[in-house]
């Protein structure tokens, strides 16, 4: 959910959102997806399932159920899973940053944190900047949060 919360690309996002009926071995199934969102303008129906229950049989004809029901209706269909999740660092810096989100810090600071941030690269882990802009001693987590809050939301 922090993920679909902090993509600017999505514009609306619902959990369970619909349930989708279908036929399967002679007999009527539902399926309910974890999401739908809204994302550059195309509605998407979002599974997140971990990786070792991707290919099981039940969930592979859930699966197929919601694509035929997503091409019916316009949307696309996606299986997140744990791994690609974890993928690179946004997952792990949106989530220590989401609690910082709402504090404020003067413009030195936050040019401090911006040239920090462009030294480290397009891949800054929010930890290594932390590190980067702060004195021995101190608690600066909210000041680099904020500010990075902005650049992954």
């Amino acid at each position: 959910m922090y993920l679909l919360e902090y993509d600017p690309a999505i514009s609306f996002y619902r959990e369970q959102p619909l349930t989708i009926h279908y036929q399967t071995d002679g007999h009527a199934r539902r399926y309910t997806p974890d999401f739908h969102a809204v994302r550059s303008g195309q509605d998407v129906v979002i599974e997140c399932k971990p990786s070792h229950q991707v290919n099981r049989p039940e969930n592979q004809r859930k699966f197929t159920a919601a694509r035929a029901w997503c091409a019916q209706e316009g949307a696309t269909f996606e299986v997140i899973t744990d791994e690609s999740l974890r993928e690179g660092w946004r997952l792990q810096n949106i989530k220590d940053l989401h609690y910082f989100a709402r504090y404020t810090f003067t413009p030195a600071k936050k040019e401090a944190i911006q040239k920090a941030i462009v030294q480290l690269g397009a891949a800054a882990i929010v930890r290594d900047a932390i590190t980067a802009v702060s004195p021995p001693h101190s608690t600066p987590l909210r000041y680099v949060a904020h500010y990075a809050h902005g650049l992954v939301a």
